[in-house]
Parts: C-alpha cells; sequence; structure tokens
C-alpha cells in the first residue's frame, strides 16, 4: 500500500507493495487503524544476544510514543529505550568549542578556533598560532572585487601571516580539535536534525529470538463507503452490497505484508477531562 490513499474491499483485499520497513532492522507487520482517530503499529525484528533496535517517529509522535510504546521479548529484557532530545543540533554543540556557525566557510572556522595551532603547507609554509583572520576586499583597477582571508599566525619567529585562499594544505596540531571539527560535521549532516528522531531500544538476551515493538499514536480516521448494484433485469439475479474501507497511510513509509484491522471507536473514548469535577 501506497503512502497516500487506498480504498480496500472490507471482504477481502491484500496489501501489495515492495518497500523497506521504516525502521533500520524493525519490519512493520501489523496496524489496526480506529475510526476514534488512533492507529496501533507494531514492529517485529529476529535478533540474537543483545541488540539495539532503532524505530524513526515523527517529532510531532514522539508524546504518544513514549506514553505507548511497548516491547515484547519472551526470552530476553529491555536494558534501555533512548532517543535524541528536541534539539539535538543545540546539545551535539554544547561539547564542542564552537557553534554551527563556524562551518560556514574555512575563515569562520579559524576565527572561532583562535588560539589553536595549525600547520600550513603549500605558498607560505609556516606553523604558529591563530591570531585573527581578516577579510580583505582587492580591487583589479576595472571594477572588479575579489575576496580574500588574510591569516595572522604567532610562530617562534614573530607575527607571520599567509592568505588562506593560496594555501594548498591547514592541519590542526591538536588531534582533539580535528576530533571536535569531525563531530560537530557529523551533527550538521546527521538526520536527527529534520523531523524524526531515532528512537533507540537496546534488549538483552541470549540466542536467536522474535522481538516485537509496538505503541499508538494519533492517526487520520477511516471512513467506510458502500455501493450497491442491481441487476438491470429486476426479475433476473439478485441485488449486491459491497462495503469499503478508505484509509489514509500517513505513516511516512509504504505497507508491505501488514496485517491490517480497522475497527470502530467513539472518539470520546480517548479523551478524559482530568480538570472537570
Amino acid at each position: 500500500m501506497n503512502r497516500h490513499l487506498l480504498a480496500l474491499g472490507i471482504s477481502a483485499f491484500a496489501l501489495v507493495a515492495a518497500v523497506p520497513a521504516m525502521a533500520e532492522d524493525l519490519t512493520l507487520k501489523r496496524v489496526m487503524l480506529s475510526t476514534g482517530g488512533v492507529g496501533y503499529f507494531e514492529y517485529e525484528a529476529t535478533v540474537t544476544g543483545d541488540a539495539d533496535l532503532m524505530v524513526d517517529v515523527p517529532v510531532d509522535q514522539i508524546d504518544d510514543v513514549m506514553k505507548s510504546i511497548v516491547v515484547y521479548d519472551d526470552e530476553g529484557g529491555v536494558g534501555s529505550i533512548s532517543l535524541p532530545g528536541r534539539e539535538p543540533l543545540r546539545e551535539a554543540f554544547r561539547s564542542i568549542p564552537f557553534g554551527p556557525e563556524a562551518l560556514d566557510s574555512p575563515a569562520a572556522l579559524l576565527n572561532a578556533l583562535r588560539g589553536a595551532e595549525i600547520t600550513v603547507a603549500g605558498g607560505r609554509e609556516m606553523t604558529g598560532r591563530i591570531l585573527s583572520v581578516v577579510t580583505e576586499y582587492v580591487s583589479d583597477g576595472q571594477g572588479n572585487q575579489t575576496t580574500r582571508n588574510r591569516v595572522s599566525l604567532l610562530t617562534t619567529m614573530g607575527v607571520r601571516q599567509f592568505i588562506l585562499e593560496d594555501v594548498d594544505n591547514l592541519t590542526f596540531a591538536d588531534p582533539a580539535i580535528q576530533a571536535d571539527i569531525e563531530r560537530a560535521l557529523a551533527a550538521v549532516s546527521g538526520k536527527e536534525t529534520g523531523e524524526h528522531r531515532e528512537l533507540a531500544v537496546h534488549t538483552t538476551g541470549e540466542g536467536e529470538r522474535t522481538v516485537r515493538v509496538a505503541y499508538v499514536v494519533e492517526a487520520p480516521l477511516w471512513k467506510a463507503s458502500y455501493r450497491l448494484t442491481v441487476p438491470s433485469d429486476p426479475g433476473v439475479g439478485t441485488a449486491a452490497l459491497q462495503g469499503w474501507a478508505i484509509l489514509e497511510n500517513m505513516s511516512g513509509e509504504d505497507w508491505t505484508d501488514v496485517d491490517l484491522t480497522v475497527v470502530s471507536g467513539n472518539p470520546v473514548t480517548f479523551r478524559q477531562a482530568l480538570y472537570d469535577s
């Protein structure tokens, strides 16, 4: 079933699609949709020993998932369930000595790391600590203007300068700074900065077994539609009444080999005015 709209015959239907499941190692197996506006989603995976299962969850569904998530593991146990914070990018930069804006350009990065020792190769080779990076605008006399960045280093021979755009290679002497830059780039490129978060379920156990992860979240209402066909000759044959369940797959993934159930429920059942007397 694709991620848009599909009408299914209630009497008999089959889901046919060949698209990978949303989670990395969990496969969506069962879905139950209610006219009450909620959906039950159950994933399944075969694991051996300790395992980490990842579930991709939209940000606006995380509250519901955290309230309702259940892990079924008859022969093992749940070690922990964790997920990134609401602002994972900001949290990733808490332990890094510069902010995301430092990755806008090499000049911005060097300015953010003043005092760090670097080695420059190509052009004017030198080693020293970063003093400053100043942007210069050079005119060729014909109305054209070029932008370049002049870097000042404190070296054993005093203050030396070079043009950043002229160097072939620049390395940081401190491996920790190199590691910080790599972590920052990984955080910026990671999908956790978007509208989804990866919820990690760590299970513990021995041997091969089946683990199921399920939760309940808000889902579009499924609707019923009916078709009545009658024979052209009223005296011949019988009329046929056909019922259809019209539902929307808003999960963000195609469904394949999913056991789908549609039930009727009163939306009031899922609302309780706890504050009212």
